[in-house]
């Protein structure tokens, strides 16, 4: 069928980037784990659980980058210092710039 023609026309085009999306990729998992470790150094704190929520652990800070990078936004979390604002700032405008670089790739 005709829908079948643009699958097979996306499977080729994504096997013949392969290799040159791996370098976005890595990109990508260096970013969260950078950023989301410096978010977990800025926001943790245990004792402030009445300013509303806060990062618990590194896994939730690397989830909560790559929701950023990904311009999701779920609005489960808001950074609390004015250190914090200004990584996630930093997160929102490098998520673009990486998330753009693929479809230049491919396109």
């Amino acid at each position: 069928t005709r829908h079948m023609l643009g699958c097979r026309i996306l499977g080729q085009t994504l096997t013949e980037s392969f290799t040159a999306l791996l370098i976005p990729t890595y990109f990508l998992f260096m970013l969260v784990t950078l950023f989301g470790t410096l978010l977990f150094a800025l926001e943790y704190d245990p004792y402030a659980e009445r300013d509303g929520p806060r990062v618990l652990d590194i896994p939730t800070a690397w989830y909560l980058i790559l929701v950023t990078m990904a311009t999701v936004g779920y609005g489960d979390f808001s950074p609390q210092t004015a250190g914090g604002r200004i990584l996630m700032g930093l997160v929102m405008i490098s998520g673009l710039t990486v998330m753009a670089m693929p479809l230049a790739i491919v396109g």
